[in-house]
């Protein structure tokens, strides 16, 4: 996708089409294969536990956002115009339409959608649409902090905020909600996807390099996700919410994976027709996100009549996840991105311009 500035970079895209992918599996998959469910293919863990997709959107979004406003004025302003159609318009009609189809409080609903503290009334996974909100809502001053005080305040503020995960584990006994759910949580990938665009911008990265921390970055993750499933995964680690003090450190540890594979696949050419055909899928990610939760009773119930969802076979479900019912949801979510998402994306406004010499970007961004 593009953005207002005319900047593509199609391989987020493709890396946005594998996070709906991951979060698609992990709702589709029937409760025999829910963690600890372990595949004999270890490698195959992560997408049992797909929740991991929306850490990988977490950091996109830190990442992308560090790599427009490099050497950026920031007009807050138009940035909150812009997110605001960008994620309000889809996230209403689907409100609107949970609410005629399903069983909801609207006063809840209404209070959910209009105070940004939690989108949990909204049913699926519009929760995350709350935290992403919420770091827009802070990122002019990451950005301050970051010019005045260079890439340490952002590490800094990481710290900060796994320490204080720590203090919560430490004093209640679980942190696991707090690192999942929130901000609180999230922020760890967030600045990560920063940290590492400002790391990459200073040390650099040519093609062998990449390839070689791609590689192990997906490889770590996967074995991270393997051992997260013999373990319990995310249901079954002793308790639930889990007790586990692991939660202090699984945002972060996910964010700094996914920040190697970002970083390693943005080093990768892809043929032409592969790449666009990715990028479709990416541009559509957050139709995918929204709408897959109406769509999956419908695509299970076909797969089983096509003899692809089967509750004794996880290669069975699976492969008819991958191969069926997931293009079936991107085709619907392109004609959502289309009818939709995309009358509302033509309305951004330029919200950045080049920094001029000697000024501070963040300084502005703040009083614009």
């Amino acid at each position: 996708m593009k953005s207002t500035q005319g900047v593509y970079v199609g391989n987020l895209d493709h890396l946005r089409g594998l996070a709906a992918l991951l979060v698609f599996v992990w709702h589709y998959l029937p409760e025999p294969f829910k963690s600890p469910y372990v595949p004999r293919i270890w490698t195959l863990s992560i997408f049992v536990e797909g929740h991991t997709g929306v850490a990988l959107f977490m950091v996109l979004s830190g990442y992308l956002f560090a790599f427009l406003t490099n050497e950026k004025v920031l007009l807050r302003k138009q940035f909150y115009f812009n997110r605001f159609i960008r994620l309000f318009p889809l996230l209403f009609v689907w409100t609107i339409f949970n609410l005629n189809t399903q069983s909801r409080d609207i006063a809840k609903v209404a209070t959910s959608l209009f105070s940004l503290i939690n989108f949990t009334e909204l049913g699926g996974g519009a929760w995350t649409i709350a935290v992403e909100a919420q770091y827009y809502l802070i990122l002019p001053v990451l950005l301050l902090g970051r010019e005045k005080y260079g890439t340490r305040y952002l590490a800094g503020f990481l710290a900060f905020s796994i320490f204080t995960k720590a203090v919560v584990w430490w004093s209640t006994g679980s942190v696991h909600n707090l690192a999942y759910w929130t901000i609180f949580g999230r922020i760890d990938q967030f600045l990560l996807g920063m940290i590492g665009f400002y790391a990459w911008r200073r040390i650099g990265l040519d093609r062998r390099a990449g390839v070689v921390v791609l590689l192990a970055s997906v490889l770590a993750l996967s074995y991270v996700y393997h051992a997260f499933n013999q373990a319990g995964g995310f249901y079954k680690m002793s308790h639930m919410p889990s007790r586990s003090a692991l939660w202090i450190f699984l945002p972060a540890i996910e964010g700094a994976l996914y920040t190697g594979i970002i970083l390693g696949y943005q080093q990768i050419r892809l043929p032409s027709i592969l790449d666009k055909a990715l990028s479709k899928v990416g541009e559509c990610s957050y139709s995918i996100y929204l709408s897959h939760y109406f769509l999956l009773a419908f695509v299970a119930k076909l797969c089983g009549r096509l003899g692809m969802y089967d509750l004794a076979s996880f290669r069975t479900t699976f492969l008819g996840c991958v191969l069926i019912a997931f293009p079936l949801v991107v085709l619907f979510s392109r004609a959502s991105y289309v009818l939709l998402e995309r009358p509302f994306l033509e309305m951004r406004r330029e919200y950045l311009l080049k920094k001029p010499i000697g000024e501070s970007a963040s300084v502005r961004a703040l009083s614009a």
